[in-house]
């Protein structure tokens, strides 16, 4: 990727992880990346954020298979926020690997979806609960970027949409 696409590396959030002394064969070494939600804004290590969920997501993708790299292996000072409420925090998350794709997108579905059961008939103040993720897609030479804050049953359709997107393109 480093030697092939040498632009991605220049979208902010990377440049930003290489600011912060993560070199690209590191992340080139990865399928997914699920990065601190501050990176762009942070000035030092120490500030860095981590979504709690992103921490969940991380661990569901490994156990899937998925080669996946969250804050403990890029970030490791990054701090973790538990957001209460009810919503679901992912944070960014970067898909580098187009055979990851599929998989990722099976991983949270699974995880928006058990998510919408839990809180089916339980009171969050009167409104629905809301899933949040800045996602971003390698496609080619490009970037997708995909900033979702909305309830989980458009996300999961929104989730489908790229799957079957991603299937006719093979």
């Amino acid at each position: 990727m480093a030697d092939g696409n040498p632009d991605l590396f220049e979208h902010p959030e990377l440049r930003a992880l290489r600011n912060f002394g993560v070199a690209p064969d590191l992340i080139e070494k990865y399928q997914v990346l699920c990065i601190p939600e501050n990176i762009r804004e942070a000035s030092t290590r120490d500030e860095l954020v981590d979504a709690g969920n992103a921490l969940d997501l991380t661990k569901a993708l490994k156990e899937a298979g998925v080669d996946t790299a969250g804050s403990y292996e890029l970030t490791p000072e990054a701090k973790t926020i538990e957001r209460r409420g009810g919503d679901l925090w992912f944070g960014i998350v970067w898909v580098l690997g187009s055979v990851a794709l599929p998989f990722f997108i099976s991983v949270l579905a699974n995880i928006v979806t058990g998510w919408r059961s839990s809180k089916s008939g339980s009171a969050t103040s009167g409104k629905a609960p809301m899933a949040h993720i800045r996602l971003r897609l390698k496609r080619g030479e490009n970037v997708v970027n995909i900033d979702y804050s909305g309830d989980g049953e458009t996300f999961v359709d929104v989730l489908r949409a790229l799957k079957r997107g991603q299937e006719k393109q093979q």
